[in-house]
């Protein structure tokens, strides 16, 4: 991942923020080729908080242009996933811009430190104790410290959090405007939680 344009210690530093903004989309280049063409476009925020994740804005112009491109997004989400469906917000934020029609990647973060030595790439395979009873991915997980061993678990209750959690499977938020992302046409993956949380004043699919 290429160096941040520069760092954003937000006013909320009061409740240890870091968020890192980047001009461009920074995510993984083992992720699908199709997105190749939507870097320059996208936007890449880094949460270095309690929470550590990347997400990725990519807006979109045309109808079009999303519906090109829908097929891509809907195969990054695997079973146990999470569809967020929002409105467009009024104002852009400093770190990133939901006032137009847009899809935004939660994503984990670009390096994951295991041990302190090696480090994993986003992308490489979570072992097999990150993983959920039905075999789906947890949103997060954490370190867990076996004797000398070291290895990740799912994060099920927030109280069971000792230092960072980290983002270990890829949602994805729809920023709707009802025109060029028209719900009326989209098929959504099976085994995907759709979440509805559109203001009712916009919503009128």
């Amino acid at each position: 991942m290429k160096a941040a344009v520069f760092l954003l210690a937000l006013t909320v530093l009061t409740a240890s923020a870091l968020v890192i903004p980047h001009e461009r989309g920074d995510w993984p280049e083992n992720w699908p080729v199709e997105l190749e063409p939507l870097r320059e476009s996208a936007r890449t925020t880094e949460w270095a908080t309690g929470s550590q994740e990347d997400s990725h804005s990519i807006p979109f112009g045309t109808r079009e242009d999303f519906e090109k491109y829908w097929p891509v997004f809907a195969k990054m989400l695997k079973p146990g996933a999470k569809l967020t469906l929002v409105s467009p917000e009024k104002e852009a934020t400093v770190v990133q811009d939901r006032t137009k029609a847009s899809v935004v990647i939660q994503g984990p973060p670009s390096t994951v430190a295991l041990d302190g030595e090696k480090t994993f790439h986003t992308g490489f395979q979570w072992p097999e104790s990150a993983y959920l009873p039905d075999g789906t991915l947890p949103e997060y997980v954490i370190q867990k410290i076996d004797g000398e061993k070291k290895t990740w678990v799912p994060l099920l209750k927030a109280e069971d959090r000792v230092g960072f959690q980290y983002r270990a499977r890829i949602d994805l938020t729809l920023v709707c405007d009802g025109t060029i992302i028209d719900l009326n046409r989209l098929r959504f993956p099976e085994g995907v939680t759709v979440i509805d949380a559109r203001s009712p004043l916009t919503n009128n699919e």
